[in-house]
């Protein structure tokens, strides 16, 4: 009759899955991923982030008794790869670059005019991929902040 593993080796395995799925995510936005969403995207994102979901919950109830050093290994694994991941479903780090560039580059007043009022709204800056992914909220308002 085998014993039942120790609470440490149980959430040891269920964080090297984490890590595992995070870098799953990161490789598929930096590699696989299009700009053109397919349901092939939505269907690999949401199964990961639910995997993601069910191994967090699942980790919960042995976390009381788990040694520093381990959740603080972990932890820093989950930040690397935090740090590599690319910002795929946020527009603010853009909107934040281009409104930077409109200021800089055209001496534009992100307050009082809006990107798509920019002379070269064709730039590159401006207009990228990342952003246009979400149609591009920001290019008719002026700096919200």
């Amino acid at each position: 009759m085998s014993e039942a593993p120790s609470d440490s080796r149980v959430l040891r395995i269920l964080g090297l899955c984490g890590l595992a799925l995070y870098i799953l995510l990161a490789v598929f936005f930096w590699t696989a991923w299009s700009f053109k969403t397919t349901w092939i995207d939505e269907a690999i994102i949401l199964a990961v982030t639910a995997a993601l979901a069910g191994l967090y919950f699942w980790g919960l109830k042995f976390a009381r008794r788990a040694a520093t050093p381990a959740i603080v290994t972990f932890a820093i694994g989950v930040s690397i790869i935090g740090f590599l991941m690319p910002p795929f479903d946020s527009t603010d780090v853009f909107f934040y670059m281009a409104t930077g560039w409109q200021q800089a580059h055209y001496r534009g007043n992100p307050y009082s005019g809006s990107l798509r009022s920019v002379t070269g709204a064709d730039d590159p800056m401006i207009q990228n991929e990342w952003i246009a992914r979400h149609r591009n909220p920001w290019l008719d308002i002026p700096m919200p902040y």
